[in-house]
This record gives structure tokens, sequence and C-alpha cells, in this order.
């Protein structure tokens, strides 16, 4: 009876470990196969941002260099800017508001947005990505095409040369145009997104210009 009984286990066992083996290689080919689908997809995602930035040559898009280099000029513009107003700004700002500003704060406001500008600059050199360039977009919206807004408002307003005037209107407008166009042609972002975020970068000074021009006030 006990070799009978044994001799039925042993094919039951065998049969068991067999088994046992199989679903182990199942899991490690559902294994394999799942970190081969991960590492697939995760190549193909990659390539598919590649293609974003690369041109037909398989080289980076020489659209999204010349808007790297392109904002590399932006300091300088801006720098140009203040430094015609310098002479002139506080004064006349001064003539629309209830509450003076003084020269100090002209210069810190200007030494501030400077350091935003090269760190915008820096971000965009150095990623290169959607991110960097709706950041400079919504940036230099804000800094270079609703200010030159401002100033043309306060010189027609005012029917006289407002300090900064010239410089943005023959610095800020078309440089801004020049980089927004580079940036639509690098087709990094939707002309959309590129639209929304010059959008919301230029209604804070757009307000701003509107309580000083108008209501004869100021936010800071």
């Amino acid at each position: 009876m006990a070799l009978r009984f044994f001799g039925r286990t042993a094919p039951q066992h065998e049969e068991l470990v067999a088994l046992h083996r199989l679903q182990s290689d199942r899991r490690r080919i559902f294994g394999a196969t799942f970190v081969l689908v991960l590492s697939r997809a995760h190549s193909e995602s990659r390539k598919l941002h590649l293609n974003t930035l690369r041109g037909a040559n398989g080289k980076t898009s020489d659209k999204t260099n010349y808007v790297a280099r392109l904002l590399l000029l932006a300091p300088a513009v801006f720098i140009c800017h203040f430094l015609e107003e310098a002479p002139g700004f506080v004064q006349w700002l001064n003539e629309h508001l209830t509450r003076d500003i003084t020269s100090g704060l002209f210069w810190r406001v200007n030494f501030s947005a400077l350091a935003i500008t090269l760190l915008v600059v820096g971000v965009n050199w150095f990623s290169r990505s959607v991110f960097s360039l709706v950041l400079a977009v919504g940036w230099f919206s804000f800094l270079m095409l609703a200010n030159a807004v401002l100033h043309i408002a306060g010189g027609l307003i005012d029917k006289q040369y407002v300090p900064g005037l010239a410089t943005a209107v023959l610095l800020y407008l078309p440089y801004y145009g020049w980089f927004f166009s580079g940036a639509v042609k690098s087709r990094l972002a939707t002309v959309a997104v590129l639209l929304v975020a010059a959008l919301l970068g230029s209604l804070p000074m757009l307000i701003h210009g509107y309580v000083i021009l108008i209501q004869g006030s100021r936010f800071f």
C-alpha cells in the first residue's frame, strides 16, 4: 500500500513542481514584458518630445536655438530703456500721482526687474522647454509689451514726450514682436497658449498703468 501511495503521489508532486515552475516562468515573462513595454513607452514619449525640439536633420531645432539666442538680447534692451527713463521718469510719474515715488524706488524696481529678466533668460537657455518659453512670453509681455503701451498712452494723454517713450517704440515693440514671432515658429507651444501667456503677463502692467494715468494712484 505504501509503495502504491508513494507511487501515486510522486507524479502529483512532480506536476505541482512543474506547475510552480511554469507559473514562476510566466511571472518572469510577464514582468519582463511589462518592463519592456514601459521602456518602450518611455522611449516613444522621449522621441515625441525630442521631435518637437529637433528639426528634420536630427539636430536640435534651429528655431528653438534661435529663440534662446534672441532672448540673450533682452537684458541689454531693458537696460537701454530704463537708462532713457532715468533722467526724468520719476518727475514725470509724480506729476500723475498723489503719492510720489522716490529715485531710490525707481532704481530698486528696475534692478529687481533686471534680475528677473536674467533669471528668465537663463532658465530658457538651459531648459529650452515649453515651460521656459511660456514663462518668457509672460514676463516680456509684462516688461516690454504692456510697458510700451503704458508709455504710448502716457504720451498721448500728456501730448508730449514721456521718458522712456523712444526705447519703448523703437526697441521694446520691435524686439517683442521679433521674439514672439520666433516663439510661434519654434512650435514648442501652440499659438493659443502663447497668446494666453501674453495676455496674463500684460494685464498687471496694463491695470497698474490705468491706475497711474487715470486714477492718479499706484499699487506700490
